[in-house]
């Protein structure tokens, strides 16, 4: 689809899979990152199956499953709000990431609505030596914007359980800061690798159709729903269940303000201020 990452595959009924095609499928994704599969008529069923196949299923627990039959297959309708128009990895905040994404097009817009996808192997092999080093010793703070509860540390790089390579493990839409960095610096190197990271020559653009399947790797890659039409769009997604990441570097201590601090919103219950959501807060308790 582009030099950084993608490809289309055709000849494959995805309703009707063996073990041989699935693990082909498996190393297609870990090659291209994100693979195509057009003009699918994949059901409901046939789509949890696909999830199954590449591992353990996993929802968030606030987005609508399809039905009762078959949990895991969730449900996006752009007129309930949902366009994920923000750089992001699925299930980023989490201990345990999601390894794989399978999204299947039920109702596409009839222009617009594209998906574009980074490759975050690229992003960090062509950092310069010294800031490679630097975010090798680093620790980010992840947290989900929907869920505030969600929250987990991780290194700034990962190495990617099935390929060992290394990838930049940092979005716009989850990080919210490095715990060696302040906050001000966070801020600073997060923009800048971010906004490298999404410069032409490290994505691909895909333009749906009903019935595409998309399937990508969840780690490997950061990705953008683009918000620039004014028709339906409604799709399902499986999201397979990866491994735990690593919580830090451990390289260097905390910086004096990355120490998480518990403060109360103006509803009266806690939490832990951060980059997204300071303006929430009102004043730390004594000594927190």
């Amino acid at each position: 689809m582009s030099g950084a990452l993608g490809a289309e595959i055709r000849g494959i009924d995805l309703e009707q899979l063996d073990a041989a095609t699935v693990a082909v499928i498996r190393r297609a994704i870990l090659e291209h990152l994100v693979v195509f599969f057009p003009g699918q008529q994949l059901s409901v069923a046939g789509h949890r199956r696909l999830g199954v196949a590449l591992g353990d299923i996993v929802a968030n627990s606030y987005t609508p499953h399809v039905d009762d039959t078959h949990q895991g297959v969730t449900i996006h309708r752009s007129e309930d709000g949902y366009v994920a128009d923000v750089w992001h990895s699925d299930g980023q905040p989490r201990r345990a990431p999601v390894k794989f994404t399978i999204f299947k097009m039920v109702t596409a817009p009839s222009r617009g609505g594209a998906t574009m996808w980074t490759n975050q192997y690229a992003v960090y092999e062509k950092l310069s030596a010294p800031l490679r080093e630097l975010l090798d010793g680093l620790t980010t703070v992840q947290r989900s914007l929907v869920n505030p509860n969600e929250q987990s540390t991780h290194r700034a790089v990962v190495d990617h359980p099935e390929t060992g390579r290394k990838l930049l493990y940092v979005s716009k839409a989850h990080t919210i800061r490095f715990v060696e960095l302040t906050l001000g610096e966070s801020r600073a190197l997060i923009d800048y690798i971010v906004d490298l990271s999404i410069g032409p020559e490290y994505t691909c653009r895909y333009n749906w159709s009903p019935g595409d399947v998309g399937i990508w790797d969840n780690l490997a890659t950061a990705h953008y729903g683009v918000n620039d039409f004014d028709e339906p769009r409604v799709f399902h997604r499986v999201m397979v269940q990866g491994p735990e990441l690593p919580d830090g570097a451990h390289r260097w201590p905390a910086a004096a303000d990355g120490q998480p601090r518990t403060m109360v919103r103006r509803d009266g219950t806690a939490g832990v201020v951060g980059q997204f959501t300071e303006r929430l807060w009102t004043t730390s308790p004594p000594g927190q």
